[in-house]
């Protein structure tokens, strides 16, 4: 089994985007993510690399101040933001609004897969907590970047949108179709995105498999259990988002192989389905 996508598959997926960038992780985020990983980050410094970038700066500030976070006052800065919120909710918020700024937010298709994407992202961190061989900030960035190719094939073909809609229900040959309509498929973009972001390795696989319809060939434990997290999150998040949608049998299989191959306890699924429900209703 290939781990990463063939020479093969790259070379279609570059021809079908005709030219089509896929966009790299900006200055600002690189900068505030390594100096993340230092083990006493310098709180004022994270405010002056995000001063650099204005635009991304204030479009966190607008999250951080909408009434998801419910605040008692308007925050002004990032710096005051973190000191509130935390370094990992800051990071996310950051993360979030670089990619949409990126990606764009303001169709419906792309406000859908905003809001789907970061539903799955929270689902994935939730069932993380309880699996011992997987990071909690790993389980988030894979959900949170396992669709996002789906923006990017968007801009190739204006039926895109209702296509990827009726793939939900076919979470293992949606894959096939998009490669027979489009010549790629989002699977193999979102891979593509994550390492241009520089996500860690693990997490890039799991998204370029997260559509398999098992992982058993996979020895990795880490990447076996992210692959699972992801088919849980995002099968559960489209039964949420869609309840009018006929789901298939291969949708059921799927769902019913990602937990055995993680195998949670119950506990740990309906924390991850309250989560869901509060974010998709």
């Amino acid at each position: 089994m290939n781990l990463i996508p063939s020479e093969i598959e790259l070379k279609e997926a570059f021809n079908a985007l005709k030219g089509i960038e896929i966009p790299h992780i900006p200055e600002a985020v690189l900068a505030l993510q390594q100096e993340l990983l230092k083990s006493d980050p310098d709180m004022s410094k994270i405010g002056s690399i995000l001063s650099t970038d204005p635009v991304l700066s204030g479009m966190a500030l607008k999250t951080i101040n909408s009434a998801k976070f419910g605040l008692p006052r308007k925050i002004e800065s990032i710096s005051q933001a973190t000191v509130l919120l935390g370094l990992t909710v800051i990071k996310e918020i950051i993360l979030v609004s670089a990619l949409k700024r990126a990606l764009g937010e303001s169709s419906p298709f792309q406000s859908y897969i905003w809001h789907s994407t970061q539903a799955i992202a929270v689902g994935a961190k939730a069932l993380s907590f309880s699996i011992e061989d997987v990071p909690v900030e790993s389980a988030y960035l894979a959900g949170l970047f396992q669709n996002t190719g789906a923006l990017i094939l968007e801009k190739i073909s204006e039926d895109y949108s209702t296509k990827y809609v009726e793939g939900l229900a076919y979470p293992v040959s949606c894959l096939s179709l998009e490669n027979n309509l489009y010549g790629t498929n989002h699977a193999i973009i979102s891979f593509l995105l994550a390492k241009n972001w520089q996500l860690p390795e693990k997490v890039c696989i799991a998204i370029y498999h997260s559509h398999n319809e098992s992982s058993m060939e996979i020895e990795d434990p880490m990447i076996k259990a992210l692959i699972a997290i992801l088919k849980i999150s995002e099968i559960s998040t489209s039964h949420l988002l869609h309840t009018d949608l006929e789901f298939s049998s291969e949708a059921s299989k799927s769902l019913a192989n990602g937990y055995l191959e993680l195998a949670t306890d119950s506990y740990t699924l309906n924390e991850m389905n309250d989560e869901l429900i509060a974010l998709t209703h």
